[in-house]
């Protein structure tokens, strides 16, 4: 008897799992439109659709009409953005809160207290940046709506202290 998701030469048929293959598909074109800025195919994309997230994605897709190939692509971003960190460089197109660049979960996430406090919740990495001069360290700079009580100091803390080593060197583009 031959069991199907064995390869051939273990003596299966090497029929894949079908929501796995297609789901690692769908990713591969993800990731490409995240990564080639320049190809034209992106630019197409782009213009037709508008970009959003920093760049790494299109705007969601929305039409009556028909259902476009890039729609059925789109419908992979959540689950997709879920397993890509980015990495920053000078922050520009990564936002601090939203975006997953320091860890395995986004900052809205891990410190939701500061995130619902935060002045600028969809701010990118770069505006939360002080640089003092040229050549200068750079430090974080961040903005509140109001005081942290007592018992809030603790994730205050906790949060300043994770940050402090995660400057970005500041020097090449963002990156998936």
């Amino acid at each position: 008897m031959w069991l199907l998701e064995l390869r051939n030469f273990s003596g299966g048929l090497g029929v894949r799992k079908v929501e796995v293959f297609n789901r690692a598909l769908l990713g591969k074109w993800l990731w490409k439109f995240g990564r080639e800025d320049t190809h034209l195919w992106r630019r197409v994309i782009a213009a037709k659709y508008g970009l959003d997230c920093g760049g790494w994605m299109t705007k969601k897709p929305t039409g009556t009409h028909g259902c476009s190939l890039w729609k059925g692509i789109f419908s992979s971003w959540d689950f997709f953005n879920q397993q890509v960190e980015l990495v920053a460089g000078l922050g520009i197109r990564i936002r601090f809160w939203y975006d997953n660049w320091c860890g395995e979960v986004p900052f809205k996430a891990r410190f939701p207290l500061l995130f619902a406090c935060s002045t600028s919740r969809t701010t990118s990495i770069a505006p939360c940046l002080l640089c003092s001069g040229i050549g200068e360290a750079r430090s974080w700079n961040f903005t509140f709506v109001r005081d942290f009580n007592d018992w809030e100091v603790e994730e205050v803390l906790a949060f300043f202290n994770f940050i402090h080593s995660k400057i970005p060197a500041g020097l090449d583009p963002d990156s998936m």
